[in-house]
């Protein structure tokens, strides 16, 4: 179940982790910090952490090329577990070169994508994601404007994809 999945968005910058943390105040499966040890503290142990595509390529976790507009739990390298990271990483979705995105586009892109990904291993897996960080720049909510934010994660959690 989507609901069960508390994301931890990791927004570095002050003034904008403010602004998100006031306006996805109404989704209580969602909590904005600035550093990622707040997130690991707060969440008791995080499960999974989204990360950069090509950090699953070098890992060899995806294969080249990726598939387009899809992504995939992976297991995380254990010289990175053994650095604090979880045990599980959900690399970014790749586009096309051809592809003009807007944010919004962008974001749900990644917001939908990762979720089926994330409901998929939980639906397969003894082990279930619950917890999973994510930084805000991974999703583009640096791009989006006030209100975008909630509203693409609110259907992202009704399951709307």
């Amino acid at each position: 179940m989507t609901n069960q999945i508390y994301l931890y968005v990791i927004e570095m910058n002050p003034e904008r982790a403010k602004g998100l943390e006031a306006e996805l105040a109404q989704l209580p499966q969602v909590t904005v910090f600035q550093k990622y040890a707040d997130a690991v503290d707060a969440s008791g142990g995080l499960d999974a952490v989204f990360v950069p595509l090509m950090s699953a390529m070098e890992w060899g976790a995806i294969k080249p090329p990726a598939p387009l507009h899809q992504t995939q739990v992976v297991k995380m390298p254990d010289y990175e577990v053994a650095k604090g990271r979880p045990p599980y990483a959900i690399p970014g979705v790749a586009t096309s070169p051809e592809e003009s995105l807007s944010p919004v586009d962008t974001t749900w892109l990644v917001l939908r994508e990762s979720f089926k990904a994330i409901h998929r291993f939980n639906e397969t897996s003894p082990i279930k994601l619950k917890a999973v960080a994510v930084p805000a720049l991974s999703l583009g909510l640096d791009k989006l404007r006030a209100g975008e934010a909630i509203t693409l994660l609110r259907d992202a959690y009704q399951g709307s994809w």
